[in-house]
């Protein structure tokens, strides 16, 4: 096993010490008692080759019964504790998996598949948990029986142990070879699950688009092609899998014949003084013996796409976190400019989407950010909320770089709507409250008045107790209003709206606004829209195109210019 490999058991094992030393001793108490009925058998078959001592036959018994007991309960524990010890790992890989996916950067979660990191923490671990299973069922009896039958068959007939010991290793090199050649099948077997999940997982949410297009043929098409491709890496996978185990029991059946062959010549000749209850004990050993092997080859193809698995869910949880430097002082909100000094910045570093972004917010405005698809609005609200940071520059806020300050801190300061919604499932009351977790009802209640929400609320079936999810119970324009009142309910003292009312009917979007400035009244907002009425009273207009700032000023000014901004309200705003 790889380093690695071992670092990662080790990691995921520790807190589980106590229960794989019990695992290991009802393992001794099971491999021993099954050699003593192995032995014990022997011994009484010998009697019955003789007068039959009903003395000795009894007391033959009577071992037997107590070690049959003895196997009978030692395995099931053993199954037991490996099984919980198994399903507790599973619950802690999973919970390492989503405390990493909540701390890791912003970046990370846009540059994967949200389906394959589903996969990841679903399926993947899932695999893990069965390959843990047969580890620690297979593995202790098996290095025990192994020692403790190897032992015995030399101490009963050397001349034969001879002959398993130099005969066994067959079947283990044809299982390891075989194995070693199978491993990239398994990982290319963990990967195509990945991209199958994150195919379901894109085409679900958006099975509007597809029927409204009348794409489902395509969709069908499309999923046959990479679910006939898993199709083909599992049937690679089952393949390798199911030659391991044949392939050793044929070596292992041959080695058994030849020792029943050269083990009956002893016997007639009388060497080494073995009886022919020793004999048939010796053979139930090297049988013992060689089942750890089967069963190790069995499960080799489990451990190997569990190992698949494990790089998979390894590379997660090793993601380096977003963590605030203990020694980062806690923002201090104070009534000054927000000021972005020279900012570049590009998801690829090669591609800038913000180049030279040099801007004074003054304290208590209203700033509007216009510009065509893919300027980068939303990306200059990423780096204020330090989702990013910038290439290039730096962001002062209230007079401290947001660099030098706690993440947590500074976003405790910022309420933030976006045009995406999100609501989870629960309570209309607990989604609001989830910006101010201690809210009182009174205090959900009145943010849910100021954001216009509370009319709509009121005339569903339980008023702010109905259960809503992002997919059922509500329209676009009634979550949008939730996510507004929560930012009312969060009382921030600066605002940032991110077409906060693209969802909303025009009549309702007149009613929020007014709220809006309500809310705004002595906070510094900054506000991306394309609709008029948010952005005509700004105070300052800023105008992005190409990653750069054009124009700036009030509407009125940037109208009498007769420049980019006067082109984009003639062309988007002249019917509003």
């Amino acid at each position: 096993m790889k380093k690695n490999y071992y670092s990662f058991f080790k990691m995921i094992l520790k807190p589980y010490v106590f229960s794989l030393i019990c695992c290991f001793l009802l393992a001794i108490v099971f491999v021993g008692a099954t050699t003593i009925i192995t032995i014990v058998s022997g011994y009484a078959l010998d009697l019955f080759l003789t007068t039959v001592d009903f003395t000795k036959l009894l007391h033959y018994l009577l071992i037997l019964g107590i070690c049959t007991v003895s196997c009978f309960l030692s395995e099931w524990l053993l199954r037991y504790i490996s099984m919980q010890t198994s399903y507790k790992v599973v619950r802690d890989l999973r919970k390492k998996a989503i405390d990493k996916l909540l701390s890791v950067p912003v970046s990370y979660i846009d540059q994967h598949s949200h389906g394959d990191l589903i996969s990841r923490v679903v399926g993947d671990v899932d695999i893990i948990s069965d390959g843990l299973i047969q580890l620690f069922q297979k593995f202790f009896t098996g290095v025990l029986t192994i020692i403790v039958t190897l032992a015995i068959m030399f101490y009963l007939c050397y001349p034969l142990a001879i002959i398993v010991l130099v005969l066994t290793p067959l079947s283990l090199i044809s299982s390891t070879v075989i194995a070693k050649k199978s491993s990239k099948i398994y990982k290319l077997q963990s990967e195509q699950r990945g991209k199958v999940g994150s195919f379901l997982n894109e085409n679900m949410s958006n099975q509007k688009v597809i029927a409204s297009y009348q794409n489902e043929d395509k969709v069908q098409a499309d999923f046959e092609v990479i679910n006939k491709e898993l199709l083909n890496i599992n049937f690679k996978a089952e393949l390798a899998a199911a030659v391991i185990n044949p392939s050793t029991r044929l070596i292992n059946a041959l080695i058994y014949a030849a020792l029943a062959l050269v083990g009956g010549i002893i016997v007639i000749n009388g060497g080494f003084n073995l009886t022919s209850g020793l004999l048939v004990s010796f053979l139930l050993f090297a049988n013992h013996y060689t089942k750890p092997f089967n069963e190790i080859s069995s499960v080799i193809a489990e451990l190997q796409s569990s190992f698949a698995s494990i790089k998979r869910i390894q590379s997660l949880i090793d993601e380096d976190k977003v963590i605030d430097d203990a020694n980062l002082k806690d923002f201090i909100y104070q009534d000054s400019n927000i000021e972005i000094n020279h900012i570049a910045f590009g998801y690829n570093k090669d591609k800038l989407v913000l180049k030279d972004i040099d801007i004074d917010i003054f304290p208590r405005h209203k700033v509007a950010i216009v510009g065509t698809t893919g300027c980068g609005k939303t990306t200059l609200i990423n780096l204020i909320m330090r989702f990013y940071d910038p290439n290039g520059g730096n962001i002062c806020v209230s007079n401290q770089d947001i660099a030098t300050v706690k993440r947590s801190s500074l976003r405790d300061e910022i309420g933030m709507v976006l045009q995406d919604t999100w609501i989870f499932k629960g309570t209309i009351k607990d989604n609001i409250r989830y910006a101010k977790l201690d809210a009182s009802d009174e205090e959900i209640i009145e943010a849910s008045k100021k954001a216009k929400a509370h009319n709509f609320i009121m005339q569903m079936k339980d008023g702010y107790d109905t259960v809503v999810s992002d997919e059922l119970g509500l329209s676009n324009g009634q979550k949008q209003l939730i996510c507004i009142a929560r930012l009312f309910l969060s009382e921030p003292n600066i605002l940032i709206l991110d077409e906060a009312t693209s969802s909303i009917d025009t009549r309702t979007e007149v009613l929020v606004q007014e709220a809006f400035n309500e809310v705004m009244k002595g906070k510094t907002s900054i506000v991306i829209a394309h609709r008029l009425s948010t952005i005509r009273n700004a105070d300052i207009i800023l105008v992005l195109d190409k990653g750069y700032i054009v124009e700036q000023g009030n509407h009125d000014e940037l109208l009498k210019k007769k420049g980019f901004y006067y082109e984009l309200y003639n062309s988007q705003f002249k019917q509003i």
